[in-house]
Parts: C-alpha cells; structure tokens; sequence
C-alpha cells in the first residue's frame, strides 16, 4: 500500500512507517543538521525582515530536496522586502531544478508573476496551504501548479468546492502545524468521493513526479 503523503509540515514527530513528511524549514530561524530528510528550505516571507538576504546563498549547496516554503503575505511585513526574497529564492531553484512550495496570502497575482519571471518548472510549483475556492484555485491550475490542502481547506464549503475540483495528480494533502495525516486524508476522500487507499495511491504518485528527479529521495 502507497505511504501517506505529508508534504508540507512544521513538526517534527516519530517517524512512521506509512508516513513520509516533508518537513519545512524556515531558513535562518532553525538548523538544517536538526531536521531529516524529504526536507524543504526557504526564508519565510515572515521573516524576512529578521533574516539577512545572505541567507539566499546557502540555498545554492544546502543538502535539501527542494526550495520552499517561500513567497508573499500581504497581511504581514514588509511586501517589497518579500519580494527580494522570493525572486532570489526563485533563482536558486531554477538554477537548481528544485521543486518550489509557495506562501501566498492575498498576493496570487503577484506570486505567479514572479514565478514565470523566474524561469522555474511550473509544473514542480506546489501551492502550500490552499485555502480558496475553486476560481482561485483554478487560477493557480492554470499555471501548472499543484495544490496543497489541509484542515483549513476543508473547514469551509468554498474550500470543500475547491478541493472536489482539483484534477488527480495535482492534489497534496498537509498538515502545516496541526492535524493528523490520515484525518486529513479521510478528509480529503469524503470531499472528493473516493477511497483513502486510492487516495494515497494517486498522492504518492504525485509525490514521486515532484520529487523523481532527485536521487536521494526514495521514490
């Protein structure tokens, strides 16, 4: 049976033979040599006014497995500091042929122009903690990108909408900072009308063409 996806989390818990967590390191604020593998890097847009934009270079040799969660938060600091992060970020990743995990909140527009600036495959963009409905997520679709839910999505109708009308192969599920896994897959399965174990077949498979390139990710 295909293991449960987590592909984006903040927590560190004991690991699990039918888990694979992808965890996601806020670049500047934790240690690389705490936290195992599948593993994101990226400044957050939250700190980007307490992390230095040095930190941009480390992204370039850092053992990790892809380049994230980094992106734009209009409701929090300062936006066009942001925007050095995310473009240099972007750099890195292009330059590395990284996956990206995307933070956008009340920025879609401006977070997808950067990305086609950048020259990154869209098509390895994932769009961490979608929480829309099914325009926006339509919108992001649209550019290639795959979506990532978790409780928040589900909580509202709009959401539970959005989540039913993402084509397979271009769904993850997560839990960021709280949750279980498998309540979110259960979540996910009753929304779209199918089987958890089908679920994870199609997730795990869409972990494997994000991550397949890399070959220090068991896929």
């Amino acid at each position: 049976m295909s293991p449960y996806i987590d592909i984006h989390t903040h927590r560190l818990g004991t690991p699990c033979d039918d888990t694979i967590s992808v965890y996601s390191l806020r670049l500047g604020k934790e240690n690389p040599d705490d936290i195992p593998r599948p593993m994101w890097a990226g400044v957050h847009p939250w700190d980007c006014d307490t992390v230095g934009l040095e930190a941009i270079g480390r992204l370039s040799d850092m053992a990790i497995d892809g380049i994230g969660e980094i992106g734009l938060d209009r409701t929090r600091g300062d936006l066009a500091l942001q925007r050095l992060f995310l473009d240099g970020q972007l750099a890195v990743a292009a330059e590395r042929d990284m996956p990206v995990a995307l933070h956008a909140v009340r920025t879609s527009e401006e977070v997808i122009a950067a990305v086609r600036k950048s020259g990154v495959d869209r098509g390895r963009v994932t769009l961490h903690g979608f929480a829309g409905g099914k325009e926006l997520a339509a919108r992001y679709l649209g550019e290639g990108y795959m979506l990532s839910v978790g409780w928040r999505t589900l909580a509202s109708q709009r959401g539970r909408e959005a989540v039913a009308s993402i084509p397979d192969g271009r769904l993850f599920a997560e839990t960021d900072t709280e949750g279980d896994i498998r309540e979110v897959y259960g979540g996910i399965a009753a929304v779209r009308g199918c089987g958890v174990e089908e679920l994870r077949d199609m997730i795990y498979d869409t972990y494997r063409r994000l991550f397949g390139r890399l070959s220090n990710i068991d896929v």
